[in-house]
């Protein structure tokens, strides 16, 4: 039998809390966020086009009661109970 990550939304404004599944997230209304820059743009000296290392931000969800911007956390395995 595989297993699956569990997830903690914990809402530090209202204290609403659920822990839920990956195929869960889809519940909740997803926050539209940018690329982070991981590097200094640089110049490529053949192609004269501007070079730079970009990373995504963590997943951030709305709470469903109060509509503040939630991380879903991973619940370590140690701690979950099947």
């Amino acid at each position: 039998m595989k297993t699956t990550n569990k997830y903690t939304v914990f809402c530090h404004n209202c204290n609403f809390k659920q822990i839920i599944i990956p195929s869960e997230l889809k519940n909740f209304v997803c926050i539209k966020s940018s690329m982070i820059q991981k590097t200094i743009p640089q110049i490529d000296l053949l192609t004269k086009k501007l070079i730079s290392k970009e990373t995504s931000q963590p997943i951030k969800v709305k709470c469903p009661k109060c509509g503040f911007a939630i991380r879903p956390k991973i619940i370590p395995k140690e701690k979950q109970n099947d």
